[in-house]
């Protein structure tokens, strides 16, 4: 689906979300808790609360080498190939490129980083090499409980404990459905992708 030999992938379990939804998307396979006809399908491991099954992607046993995660209620505005140029220029910055979000401004960030409550990351987009980001997923398995309880999913385990593991895509490219456009200055029909976006249904560009 792209000049490079990079993979696009998502996720799909529980009730929320459907097959159809994973089949609206220009992915080259679907880790599940079901098998989802007409894409390639793989056990996604359940034994995870919510988005920590998607960090278990990070296992190099799974020999997924180059990809870009998306979610299933992502909007595609443009050409994805946008992205992958730009993960591939940029890739040796970091194990992980996540989007940049703006929920919270610096100074309720700096207030409450003790309690692992304000983030700036989000993994609803994430690009990575997967034999090089197994150090990631060990330390889940190792710490699965403790990390479970600490912070309330993965984006605020990366960006309390983890900032070396990861850089940002531009905000240019990837914005959030609930950001102000104001609060960066940039016009959102230009993005690549909308994340959080509760019309994405049909409407992606591949």
């Amino acid at each position: 689906m792209n000049g490079q030999n990079l993979k696009i992938i998502t996720a799909l379990w529980g009730k929320k979300y459907s097959e159809d939804d994973v089949r609206r998307l220009p992915i080259d396979m679907v880790f599940a808790d079901r098998p989802v006809s007409g894409v390639k399908t793989l056990p996604i491991d359940m034994s995870y609360h919510s988005t920590w099954k998607k960090m278990t992607l990070f296992d190099k046993r799974l020999d997924l080498g180059d990809c870009i995660f998306i979610d299933l209620d992502i909007l595609i505005q443009k050409d994805i190939n946008i992205l992958i140029d730009y993960y591939y220029k940029h890739k040796q910055k970091s194990k992980v490129m996540l989007a940049h979000v703006h929920w919270f401004d610096n100074k309720r960030m700096e207030l409450e980083k003790s309690t692992y409550i304000s983030c700036n990351v989000n993994s609803g987009v994430f690009a990575f090499n997967n034999s090089e980001c197994d150090h990631i997923y060990q330390e889940l398995v190792k710490y699965k409980p403790k990390l479970e309880m600490l912070f309330e999913g993965t984006d605020k385990w990366f960006y309390h404990k983890h900032k070396d593991w990861y850089h940002f895509f531009p905000d240019s490219m990837i914005q959030h459905r609930l950001h102000s456009q104001s609060s960066n200055n940039l016009n959102r029909s230009d993005a690549v992708i909308i994340s959080n976006n509760s019309n994405a249904n049909g409407r992606n560009k591949i």
